[in-house]
């Protein structure tokens, strides 16, 4: 696995979709739990509408032969 951190308001690099949250955040009101999946919808809504005053959010990207914690 290797870490990547996502910054509020800019779009993530590309190659993200099934990175893992390391940590619960908020999306336009809406709450995403530590562990969630993300994918492409996510990363645009990420890029698009970040909860105010929060800061980068490290997200944790699987490599070949990883298991999530919930598998």
């Amino acid at each position: 696995m290797r870490l990547e951190r996502l910054t509020p308001g800019r779009r993530p690099p590309s190659g993200l979709a099934g990175a893992v949250l390391a940590r619960d955040i908020v999306v336009s009101g809406i709450r995403w739990s530590k562990g969630r999946r993300l994918n492409e919808a996510d990363l645009r809504g990420w890029a698009a509408d970040p909860s105010p005053g929060m800061g980068p959010v490290t997200v944790i990207v699987p490599e070949v032969g990883d298991i999530h914690e919930d598998e």
